[in-house]
């Protein structure tokens, strides 16, 4: 498995846990995300997107909403009603000049105006279509103009980006000098653990298999992680975060993003046997808590 497959899974485990949807503000900023990948993987992550969507929607009953940066300014070209002459003026003088034209007709501001009015109910909302619009729009303008837009929401809001998002800021494709935008959380990094590897791994020969055998249930394939953590939820029936870390460091000499593994747990759990919220998360004030669901006190962890 590639490694951009492995990060795009770990969206999905970003994404669904209860922290990153409360957006819990760091140092008064809007809760922003970016997803960077290689402009090489562009169609990888487009179709991945689709499918995201859909089981946010359908699956995690999220109210997700995604605006396509390129498709958005398209609509405002067409509510001015200026689609037909722009088709005219760049076969008289260029795509460049054309782009010299209308970069101060519609701004990043236009499209962050539009995705606070239709965004205004969602409990995420995703951006994609960023080198589409490019050199129309940047990516760091409609950002800059959303931060006043939801200032009092505190939705988070999940941008794709093709190129990469580092310390000195945004480089789109990879290529162009970075615009020095900092303002935004990495939601996955470039390097995963073997560990999240593993797991995500594991998850996803549930499903190959699946497809191929045309059934619903196999075997249930959890690392020796997730079975540890079965585990103690169950003898000790609940856990805070920080008490669940402690034991997986002592045990297996680190821990992580506990919340997108218990994510990963229960999918996994629900996709094979059919038991929803076989782990409860809940958030206690500051803390997470893990709670082992008594309706399923009769079942026993089996691993690989």
């Amino acid at each position: 498995m590639e490694l951009i497959d492995i990060r795009l899974k770990l969206i999905e485990d970003r994404i669904t846990n209860k922290e990153f949807l409360k957006a819990k503000r760091i140092a008064g900023e809007v809760p922003f995300y970016i997803f960077d990948y290689s402009p090489n993987y562009e169609l990888k992550v487009r179709d991945n997107v689709e499918d995201l969507l859909k089981k946010l929607k359908e699956y995690y009953k999220i109210k997700v909403e995604r605006f396509n940066l390129y498709e958005l300014y398209i609509e405002i070209m067409n509510n001015r009603d200026i689609v037909e002459s722009a088709i005219e003026r760049e076969e008289e003088i260029g795509s460049e000049k054309l782009g010299d034209i209308l970069i101060p007709m519609i701004e990043g501001a236009d499209l962050a105006k539009i995705i606070g009015e239709r965004g205004r109910d969602a409990e995420l909302i995703i951006l994609d279509g960023v080198g589409s619009v490019y050199p129309l729009i940047r990516s760091h303008s409609t950002l800059n103009t959303l931060q006043p837009i939801f200032n009092d929401n505190d939705k988070p809001i999940l941008m794709l980006f093709p190129g990469t998002y580092d310390t000195k800021g945004l480089s789109l494709f990879n290529i162009f000098p970075s615009d020095h935008y900092y303002r935004a959380f990495k939601l996955v990094e470039d390097e995963v653990s073997e560990i999240e590897k593993r797991e995500i791994e594991l998850e996803t020969e549930i499903i190959i298999e699946n497809k191929k055998e045309d059934k619903a249930v196999v075997e249930l394939n959890l690392s020796d992680r997730e079975m540890f953590i079965i585990k103690e939820l169950k003898d000790k029936k609940s856990l805070y975060e920080g008490e669940l870390s402690t034991l997986l460091i002592k045990t297996f000499g680190r821990s992580s993003m506990l919340s997108g593994v218990i994510q990963r747990i229960n999918r996994k759990i629900l996709d094979s046997l059919g038991y929803s919220e076989f782990i409860i998360h809940e958030i206690i004030g500051e803390n997470n808590r893990f709670t082992y669901n008594e309706k399923y006190i009769s079942f026993e962890v089996k691993g690989e």
